[in-house]
């Protein structure tokens, strides 16, 4: 009976809900952090130290971060072409800088994606709406001490692993649960006779077989 099944778990002290239907989660070694995968390409960061009031601090979009990432790449490129004007116009705004400050900044940081030349429509991410079929955590370290891993796989095109770090990560600075995470590289893996290749991700090292 349904009372006899309840009474062989112990009652939960809270619940979550995503804002999109869950397909997949892993929650960090230290229980404060939960990371959601969702059925249409979104990651949801859950702070979860106190059991009995999680909240969500982020929702990523992986499609977003590739639209925003390229709009930063187009805007250094035609920053770059316009160098060698003169001098005159030096000190002029430019009438399609955007004014998102986020942006600009992440035009300057590196970026280890094979990304889309400037100018091509091509996406980069050739499924970025699919869902996320599995989330890669190290088992000794926090999320905001070396990132995750989150895996897409699409019939056509194969499996993508996406690797999510924060810009604060490699600093001095102590990690806060706030900093934002976003995508720092990405590995495309082709169809082969393995449909769901193995992955193992430290922290530092990320294999796949």
């Amino acid at each position: 009976t349904p009372e006899s099944i309840r009474a062989q778990f112990p009652t939960p002290d809270s619940s979550i809900k995503a804002q999109y239907p869950v397909s997949s989660f892993s929650i960090d070694p230290t229980g404060n952090n939960l990371v959601v995968g969702t059925v249409n390409g979104a990651v949801e960061i859950w702070d979860t130290s106190r059991s009995t009031k999680p909240r969500r601090i982020q929702l990523l979009s992986v499609r977003q971060s590739f639209l925003k990432r390229h709009r930063a790449m187009t805007f250094d490129e035609r920053n770059t072409s316009k160098h060698a004007e003169s001098s005159e116009t030096a000190g002029k705004t430019s009438d399609n800088e955007p004014e998102d400050d986020a942006t600009i900044r992440e035009s300057n940081i590196h970026d280890d994606i094979a990304l889309l030349a400037i100018g091509e429509e091509e996406f980069p991410h050739k499924h970025p709406t699919s869902k996320i079929s599995q989330i890669y955590l190290p088992r000794h370290l926090t999320a905001q001490k070396c990132g995750f891993v989150t895996k897409q796989r699409n019939a056509e095109h194969g499996t993508t692993l996406l690797l999510w770090q924060t810009p604060n990560m490699f600093l001095e600075e102590a990690a806060k649960p706030t900093d934002r995470f976003k995508v720092t590289a990405m590995i495309n893996v082709p169809l082969s006779a393995q449909c769901h290749p193995e992955v193992h991700y430290d922290g530092r090292r990320l294999l796949v077989f």
